[in-house]
């Protein structure tokens, strides 16, 4: 059926009288089987269209869908850009969602002519280089380029004599040859100079290659926990945090402290519950883990916060109040609070919300700032009128 002719014509007319026709372009079905609700791919048949994963009774199904005028699908991410190239267009889209692969740098097999040496730094962190060595002092010549899943650029131009041509004049890349060494140095190097640095030896019988990969590091950003106001006893809640984790990825913690108990513990966390989105042009991993839990009695006044961990960028001279989250107490509301008959009831976290007890449920309700909530049937007033009862 894939690549076939969908037809729409008035019954009983002939070929001629055709109103429409489209080609058939098959999605295969198990293109989502480990995508998420409203994660996207691009379409493996068609450039300027892209699919997307829905959640439908709880089964991902892919659907297809077109890109706005003008635009076409990135055949990794599935999003839809100006660039409709051959280069995009003709880019084979993974056949599953699972096996998608994440943008890779170009990579060339190690030569015995020249072999460079990567390197890492943080941002702005001051000058980086990568060394380059030959194992022979003759050439014709040598190419220096700066190459990303994205572009290629040529830097500078070293002639036989050892003559130093500098194509990029931004001023922050300087090349140089000694003996046998070449250098590339990056002035106070940022997030986007991480890449491949490729230097390309014309030794007239074949052209040597060797690449030096720069990894611009960044540290996390302090999280952000989201704990549901109203959270009442043996009843699912979702806990979210969501952070950067830095660059190269790190991950998020959840740290609970139970009431009366010494020890901080730290959540378990399945992978199901962690989604990241990636974003290169700004060196960060941003993370969002998702727990959906239900909360025992023994949850009441527990203490809960995120924190972001990253081996690779966070120091022992680090704070680590910069990485961690708000903290946030969880107070539970009984089961049965609204088993005393009143329909308007204190809430245990705050005297500017009182609870209202419906027929099969309970809901919080915030009283109109600065007042408080007061009894049952004069629901709000002065906080100076209110005790405020403690948790």
């Amino acid at each position: 059926m894939n690549g076939g002719k969908v037809r729409c014509s008035i019954n009983g007319s002939d070929a001629n009288a055709t109103k429409s026709e489209s080609d058939l372009a098959l999605i295969p079905r198990d293109i989502c089987s480990c995508g998420q609700h409203f994660d996207t791919i691009g379409h493996p048949q068609r450039c300027y269209a892209f699919v997307r994963c829905e959640n439908i009774d709880d089964t991902v199904y892919p659907s297809g869908i077109s890109c706005p005028s003008e635009k076409c699908r990135n055949s990794i991410t599935g999003e839809c850009s100006t660039n409709c190239s051959q280069a995009v267009c003709g880019e084979t889209v993974p056949s599953g969602f699972c096996t998608t692969p994440v943008p890779m740098l170009p990579t060339v097999a190690p030569s015995q002519h020249i072999q460079c040496s990567g390197n890492s730094t943080l941002q702005y962190s001051g000058n980086v280089q990568i060394v380059c060595v030959l194992n022979q002092t003759a050439f014709s010549s040598i190419n220096v380029t700066f190459e990303t899943t994205t572009q290629s650029n040529l830097i500078a131009q070293i002639a036989s004599n050892r003559t130093v041509k500098m194509v990029d004049t931004s001023g922050k890349i300087d090349v140089r040859i000694s003996s046998k060494i070449v250098t590339v140095e990056l002035l106070n190097a940022s997030c986007i100079d991480s890449g491949l640095y490729v230097v390309a030896v014309d030794l007239e019988s074949e052209i040597a290659i060797a690449q030096g990969q720069l990894i611009i590091q960044t540290k996390p950003d302090k999280p952000i926990l989201q704990v549901p106001f109203h959270t009442v006893e043996n009843k699912n809640t979702t806990i979210t945090c969501t952070g950067n984790t830095g660059n190269p990825a790190g991950s998020l913690q959840i740290l609970i402290k139970r009431l009366n108990v010494s020890d901080t513990i730290t959540l378990n966390i399945s992978s199901d519950s962690v989604q990241v989105i990636q974003k290169p042009e700004i060196c960060s991993h941003e993370e969002t883990v998702t727990i959906d839990e239900m909360l025992t009695p023994d949850w009441n006044l527990t203490t809960i916060k995120c924190k972001a961990v990253n081996q690779e960028t966070i120091t022992e001279e680090d704070d680590g109040i910069y990485y961690t989250s708000e903290e946030s107490q969880i107070v539970l509301i009984e089961e049965n609070y609204c088993s005393t008959g009143e329909e308007y009831k204190y809430h245990p976290k705050s005297c500017y919300h009182f609870v209202r007890c419906l027929t099969n449920d309970m809901v919080s309700n915030k009283c109109a700032h600065p007042l408080c909530f007061f009894n049952a049937t004069v629901t709000c007033s002065n906080c100076n009128e209110v005790p405020c009862p403690e948790p």
